[in-house]
């Protein structure tokens, strides 16, 4: 299944890229992302008025990775029907993101107690007041290894905390949870699609729907649903499913004024940020339907440059940030005090500045992300299965 469901890890690349451009053009172009800030180019109100915005909302990737999250926790427990599976990947959840999680925050630790982070000079010249929100406390040594740790996986994060993008990361968390629990209790049941049924419409206004997806997507995935569709239909059916995806997509962060979504503003202002939710879910959901109906985009998402961003992606993610307030803004205030023309700093920073951001990932997966995937698989095999091994041997000696 690893094979036949790569696409999937090149998709999670490609989302978490869109996450890196989404943060480039909130502290270099910041009128493109929400309307707000200095305007430099009049090409940043069409990126935020098209469905151009796709290509840099990272609300957008971060749905993808919830449904994409949803699939790969549900996968091997429909194929085996077996509860084990449920247990071992529940025990072995939080080891495998608290220690990325917690390292990106002892990077971040070290930047801000060597004074590497220059967001505000950065943003100072950009006009971006999103920018400059971040990185304004001390902290000590103890309370970076508790939110690194600990709180970043179980409290919700804000600006004021040593990586920002970690919020997403109580969400993964919790929604995995979630996932094992109706796996464990309902996934064998027939009637589990009522259970589907009940947590969609509770949790249809949050990040947690896109579990749910998910984890319906798997079931179906596993009984060859997909699959079964007569070729002509998947082929007819998975570029409008494509299109409408992008376009609820590119539901932007900011103002919906001059945008297809509009009409929203008007009529469902006191929860918007919740439609936001629901809008870009199911557009996340039309995308991932495209995606499992066309071998087209599956080619295209195993290929060398997919399988290499999907390797990297939690890596990527969890470090980009990082680099961004550090030496990508080091850069561009030093090329802005050279005399450099905006285009020129814009253009020469992203380049400098994604290449250090990919070389930072490469060494994070190596270093941490897959010692990390190690470390959680021993400490289930050493401690949780070996436990489970002396619980049923002691069993057997009280029957017999």
């Amino acid at each position: 299944m690893r094979i036949k469901l790569a696409y999937l890890d090149g998709l999670r690349g490609w989302a978490a890229l869109i996450v890196v451009f989404g943060h480039y053009c909130f502290a270099w172009l910041p009128y493109a992302i929400d309307r707000k800030g200095l305007q430099h180019y009049g090409f940043e109100a069409t990126l935020h008025d098209t469905p151009w915005y796709v290509l840099v909302n990272g609300s957008f990737a971060v749905c993808i990775f919830f449904i994409l999250s949803g699939i790969v926790l549900s996968m091997s427990f429909f194929r085996r029907r077996d509860v084990v599976v449920v247990q071992r990947s529940a025990v072995k959840r939080y080891f495998r993101l608290a220690l990325p999680a917690g390292m990106s925050v002892l990077l971040a630790y070290i930047l801000l107690q060597t004074g590497s982070f220059h967001n505000q000079a950065a943003a100072d010249i950009s006009g971006s007041g999103w920018w400059s929100q971040f990185w304004h406390f001390d902290i000590g040594l103890w309370h970076m290894f508790q939110y690194g740790f600990y709180y970043s996986l179980t409290q919700p994060s804000g600006p004021d905390t040593l990586n920002p993008v970690l919020w997403t990361l109580q969400v993964e968390l919790f929604g995995s949870f979630l996932v094992y629990t109706i796996l464990a209790l309902f996934g064998r049941l027939p009637q589990r699609w009522i259970v589907y049924i009940i947590a969609s419409i509770w949790l249809w206004k949050t990040y947690y729907f896109g579990f749910i997806i998910g984890l319906v997507m798997a079931d179906i995935l596993t009984k060859g649903w997909i699959v079964s569709l007569p070729q002509r239909l998947r082929q007819v059916v998975w570029l409008p499913l494509l299109g409408a995806g992008i376009i609820l997509g590119s539901m932007p962060n900011g103002a919906l004024d001059h945008t297809i979504f509009q009409m929203f503003a008007d009529w469902y202002q006191p929860s918007l940020d919740k439609l936001k939710i629901v809008i870009l879910t199911l557009g996340a959901t039309l995308l991932m339907l495209a995606v499992l109906l066309s071998p087209l985009l599956q080619k295209l998402l195993v290929s060398r440059p997919s399988r290499f961003l999907g390797h990297i992606s939690f890596s990527l993610y969890l470090t980009h940030f990082l680099i961004l307030g550090s030496y990508s803004s080091y850069f561009f205030v030093s090329m802005h005090l050279a005399g450099w023309p905006y285009p020129l700093i814009i253009l020469t920073n992203l380049g400098v500045g994604m290449a250090i951001t990919f070389a930072v990932a490469c060494l994070f997966t190596r270093l941490i992300d897959e010692p990390a995937i190690k470390l959680s698989g021993w400490l289930y095999r050493r401690v949780f299965a070996r436990s489970k091994s002396y619980a049923l041997s002691y069993k057997h000696e009280i029957n017999t």
